[in-house]
């Protein structure tokens, strides 16, 4: 007999990213699996009301498609809040496993720090729609501006137009010739063109 919760398990894990999978609710008699040989799992598992399509085939090779609904929940690697706080503050947090639900919004990926979109409890799941990573850089800030042509390096004073993340390509205004440019944010102080 298949072990359809454990095939369940690895297919969810392998479509959503999971560290884990546990399976509340299979959606599915055991007894429908008792005379399959091969199971297939189709459909999207990482929604908040998972349809799946499972296909079982007979030691004949006989399909048999059944439509289920299972109850699960999938743990990714996350980051979580390391104090409440209000809206608008910013938000520490560290990376442990969380349980992903997509009416909650994606889990942040990227290290902080964050700014508080809603008010957030001490261990809070850090996501997308409760907080909003903080730039490496504030437009408006004073910036060098690093140009590499051939083996000349030229450094001048420059003022970011945009909020920049480090690696991230930005625009900034050079102050002595009030010219706009476009180069990569090294650094919280510096920009280089290449």
């Amino acid at each position: 007999m298949i072990d359809l919760v454990a095939s369940l398990s690895a297919f969810a894990i392998a479509k959503c990213g999971a560290l884990q999978v546990d399976v509340h609710r299979l959606g599915v008699s055991a007894m429908a699996s008792r005379t399959a040989v091969a199971s297939s799992w189709s459909g999207d598992p990482c929604g908040p009301r998972p349809n799946l399509r499972l296909t079982l085939t007979d030691n004949r090779g006989t399909p048999r498609i059944l439509a289920v609904q299972p109850s699960l929940t999938i743990w990714v690697e996350g980051f979580v809040s390391s104090a409440s706080v209000a809206t608008g503050d910013v938000v520490e947090g560290h990376s442990d496993r969380v349980a992903f639900d997509p009416r909650e919004g994606r889990p942040v990926k990227q290290p902080g720090p964050w700014r508080a979109r809603m008010p957030l409890a001490e261990g809070a799941t850090l996501t997308e729609r409760a907080v909003t990573r903080l730039p490496d850089a504030m437009k408006g800030a004073e910036v060098d501006v690093v140009v590499h042509r051939g083996g000349i390096r030229l450094s001048v004073s420059g003022r970011l137009l945009v909020d920049g993340f480090q690696g991230e390509r930005v625009r900034v205004r050079h102050n002595a010739s009030d010219r706009t440019v476009v180069g990569h944010l090294v650094n919280s102080t510096t920009v280089e063109i290449r």
